[in-house]
């Protein structure tokens, strides 16, 4: 069951938050996307096939669609998936990929910059803001994501070999989403029953981004989560993410984020005037 609920309209673009619900892990119905779109995960996961290829879309992740791109599905059985789907129309694409250089054709991985881009313009629109404030919101979030440099194909390999890889990366993927400070390197091979150099060597291969590159993102992730939410106790935040302590977490989000924590709760939190990030 998908729910659709269309979030603002402007000049040359759409904004859609899209709730979906599956009781199996069976592929869903192919469907053809009708114009160009940014679709970026903002709640758990689910698998993806488009333009021959499969991927993983998660929190930290986004992937390009073209008008008649044949896309399918599947989530776990009981899943409760979110993504935000940004439409664009030819003009403005054009002029955002500088006269036709097209959509990224694979997925590709957003930062801590990008996810803060996400996280605004979302705030924008629950606001009510000015839509010229929201066009801006939603170029800025189009022009980061057209900028993420796409991972390179993972290359010809046995049917049957390429289905194990993609089961152990996606396991992988599952198990530091739900824990992302939890596991040790040689403890997620271990859970996954191969080596820790076969692990980091295919996740790289299947997913653009190293291991520790995703899982850090993923605790970027959860701390915006959290600062977005409220959450005022820094040192016990930067615990629960496997941060070595407050200071650790600041540092990380002024390089990776662009603002330190105590930035982010003016710009995302209810009540602060949320303006744009220098």
């Amino acid at each position: 069951m998908r729910h659709t609920t269309p979030l603002a309209r402007g000049d040359g673009f759409t904004l859609e938050e899209q709730r979906m619900h599956s009781d199996t892990d069976r592929w869903w119905p192919v469907q053809a996307h009708a114009r160009h779109a940014l679709v970026l995960g903002r709640r758990g996961s689910y698998a993806v096939r488009l333009r021959g290829w499969q991927a993983t879309l998660d929190p930290v992740s986004a992937f390009a669609a073209a008008p008649g791109d044949e896309q399918t599905i599947a989530h776990g059985a009981g899943a409760r998936d979110m993504c935000t789907v940004l439409t664009l129309e030819p003009p403005l694409l054009d002029d955002l990929t500088a006269g036709g250089a097209g959509l990224p054709d694979r997925p590709v991985a957003v930062d801590g910059r990008t996810q803060l881009r996400h996280r605004l313009l979302l705030r924008h629109t629950r606001r009510g803001a000015d839509p010229f404030a929201v066009f801006e919101e939603a170029i800025r979030l189009a022009t980061a994501v057209l900028r993420q440099p796409a991972p390179r194909p993972a290359g010809a390999q046995r049917p049957a070999t390429l289905r194990a890889q993609r089961r152990i990366v996606r396991d992988a993927r599952d198990l530091l989403a739900a824990d992302p400070a939890g596991l040790s390197p040689a403890q997620l091979a271990r859970a996954l029953g191969v080596s820790p150099h076969h692990l980091s060597r295919i996740f790289h291969r299947h997913h653009g981004r190293t291991l520790s590159q995703f899982r850090l993102q993923l605790r970027i992730h959860h701390a915006l989560d959290r600062i977005e939410a409220g959450e005022s106790d820094l040192s016990g935040l930067a615990a629960d993410l496997g941060f070595a302590d407050h200071a650790h977490l600041t540092r990380t989000l002024r390089t990776h984020v662009g603002h330190p924590p105590t930035a982010l709760r003016r710009l995302l939190g209810t009540d602060g005037p949320g303006g744009p990030p220098a």
